[in-house]
Formats: C-alpha cells, structure tokens, sequence
C-alpha cells in the first residue's frame, strides 16, 4: 500500500515497522494500519466503504495515540529545551463504496470547523482514492492496489 500511494519501490521489509493501534480496550479505538517506513515517513491507512467526511478528526486521533506511543518509545522529553524530531505524518483512505465520487479527493480537518473563513491553527489532509475500477494498466497506481480493490 505505502509503494502504491508514495510511488516508491521498497523491498526491504526491514525498513517497515507497523505502529497499528491495537489496544482498542484501553484507548476505544483502532485504525485499520499504521506503518512507520524507514524512521522517516508516517502512514496511516483507512479502508472505507461509505464515505466519512468525519475520518479527519479520527486520523487526528489516531495521530495523537501513536506518538504518545512514539515518545514513549524513544524516550523524548516533550518539557525539555531540545526539540524533538517526529517522522513525517501522511493520511489515506482506499474507499470502494457504491457511491460515486472522484478518483482522488482531499479531505481536511478544518472543512469541520464552524468558521470555514478563518485561517486554521490545526489543520489535517487526507487522501481519498477511490480504488473502484483499477485497471492493471494504471500508471498511477501499482499491481498491489489494483489486486487489492480486486480482492
């Protein structure tokens, strides 16, 4: 999924670490995956089968359970003098509902908001795919995603 999405080609499974949220009794909630690929990037995955215009406001908190996992993990000290250093966070959404919508679409935190005139302090964007009708031949997506819809 991330080599489709982020147009990469890793092999090296090794530089893939998967930070799902599990612990759905204590924290009341679980994304679909999470992966931390190379220490740098982020990502978390959904799967949707109608549309959310809410899944903003869950990756935020999905966001939010994983790093304090994170700075637990590498013990960072979110008091001290030193700033830390987070991998870069990146959203998507594989939606395969009967609804019609577009091939990609961008969702956001702050379309939420009361006040869509003002300039968001926090803000979250989403990728949409409508992953319906894939064609192997895509170039913009790899084989993975198409025999992904296909399954």
């Amino acid at each position: 999924m991330y080599n489709s999405v982020e147009h990469k080609n890793y092999t090296d499974v090794s530089d893939l670490d998967i930070v799902t949220l599990e612990n759905a009794i204590y924290m009341h909630m679980k994304n679909d995956v999470s992966v931390l690929v190379d220490s740098w990037y982020l990502d978390f995955f959904e799967h949707q089968s109608t549309p959310n215009p809410n899944i903003p406001f869950r990756f935020l908190q999905y966001y939010g359970a994983t790093m304090e996992r994170y700075i637990r993990q590498h013990r960072l000290n979110r008091y001290g003098r030193t700033a830390m250093v987070f991998p870069v966070p990146r959203f998507y959404v594989f939606y395969n509902g009967k609804e019609e919508t577009e091939r990609t679409k961008e969702l956001r935190l702050s379309e939420l908001y009361y006040d869509k005139e003002e300039e968001p302090f926090l803000d979250l964007k989403v990728i949409q795919h409508n992953i319906n009708g894939i064609k192997k031949e895509d170039s913009e997506y790899c084989i993975q995603l198409y025999e992904y819809e296909w399954l």
